[in-house]
């Protein structure tokens, strides 16, 4: 039922999507993936994600946190 439960009260940040060109939301129990093209496009769903979070008193577990960079810059720092 947690997952459940998870996905009716975090359902609003799937619409976080809609306003940012080319970017996914993907929930799955309790997990969250942010899928977006480019570094820039992903800074401003993470901005808009946690904004979220913090309307509905939630907050994320950096400990939790990682990302993953592909492409022929996958290496590059900013």
């Amino acid at each position: 039922m947690s997952p459940v439960l998870f996905s009716v009260y975090i359902d609003d940040i799937t619409q976080l999507q809609n306003n940012l060109t080319d970017t996914f939301v993907v929930l799955y129990a309790d997990h969250i993936l942010l899928l977006a093209p480019l570094v820039t496009a992903l800074q401003k769903l993470l901005q808009a994600f946690e904004q979220e979070l913090d309307s509905i008193d939630m907050s994320i577990n950096v400990k939790m946190l990682c990302y993953m960079r592909i492409g022929v810059r996958r290496h590059a720092r900013k």
